[in-house]
């Protein structure tokens, strides 16, 4: 088995991987190295950018107990064999909801960017995601709105790796 790269850090100044144009040190690496962050849409860019850079800690540390990859046995390793499997190019992230009848629940709508990392085809797909807000003040990744119709809706891909498909960890699980 070819060897696991653990982390691709990117050095403060250099573009942040979540892509919204920033460096990465005044965008998600405060959060990475354990800043709390007061907004969802923060958190939903920060795990783009951790699974960017091969951090899987940050990945299960920002998902709710709730889920259901939530201390799975190998959900580590999960997370990198997919973070190694692809190239993260590009996420746009729509204005976040809060739920009408739970102001603890926000919605996050995006849309995430891929490619093979060994010249696999381009992935994209849409995700309106959930997002709980904890007693001690955390916004953790639920999972994808199973009510939403367009949630982890694939919108293109060509020559997909199919064992890729099997090993998506969380905020990346197609149904």
């Amino acid at each position: 088995m070819a060897k696991i790269k653990t982390n691709k850090t990117p050095a403060a100044s250099a573009p942040c991987p979540c892509f919204s144009g920033n460096p990465y040190g005044d965008c998600c690496k405060p959060f990475h190295d354990g800043e709390k962050s007061p907004q969802p849409v923060q958190v939903m860019r920060a795990r783009y950018a951790a699974y960017a850079c091969n951090m899987p800690q940050f990945i299960m540390k920002t998902t709710h107990p709730d889920h259901e990859d939530f201390a799975k046995s190998g959900w580590r390793d999960s997370i990198l064999v997919f973070c190694n499997n692809y190239k993260f190019t590009g996420l746009e992230v729509g204005q976040p909801e809060v739920d009408q009848d739970t102001p603890d629940k926000v919605y996050v709508y995006f849309t995430a960017m891929m490619a093979g990392a060994k010249g696999g085809g381009a992935v994209s797909f849409d995700e309106r995601s959930v997002f709980l807000l904890t007693d001690d003040g955390e916004w953790l990744y639920r999972a994808p709105d199973a009510n939403y119709k367009e949630s982890v809706n694939v919108i293109s891909k060509r020559k997909y790796n199919a064992a890729a498909k099997t090993d998506r960890p969380s905020g990346f699980s197609a149904r």
